[in-house]
C-alpha cells in the first residue's frame, strides 16, 4: 500500500501541454481535471463533458484553486 497520496491535479501538472501559449484561459492540469470530474458525473463524450463545463458557473473557484484565471467563458 502506497504511503503518499498525490492529488491528481499535482500528478497532472506534470504532463507536458503540448498547446502553443497564445490564448490560453486555462491550465491543463485544471482542464484534464474537469474532464475526470464530468466523466465521474456521467458525462460521456467530449460534446457532453463541454456542456457539463458550460452549464456550471460555480466551476470559477474551482478553476481558481486548480491555479486557472477566474474566467470559465
Amino acid at each position: 500500500m502506497p504511503t503518499t497520496v498525490c492529488r491528481l491535479p499535482e500528478y497532472l501538472g506534470d504532463l507536458v501541454d503540448p498547446r502553443q501559449p497564445k490564448g490560453l484561459r486555462h491550465t491543463l492540469a485544471a482542464i484534464l481535471c474537469l474532464c475526470v470530474v464530468a466523466m465521474l458525473c456521467g458525462a460521456k463524450t467530449p460534446k457532453a463533458i463541454a456542456n457539463w463545463w458550460k452549464n456550471r458557473p460555480e466551476l470559477t473557484s474551482f478553476l481558481e484553486r486548480l491555479g486557472s484565471p477566474a474566467s470559465t467563458a
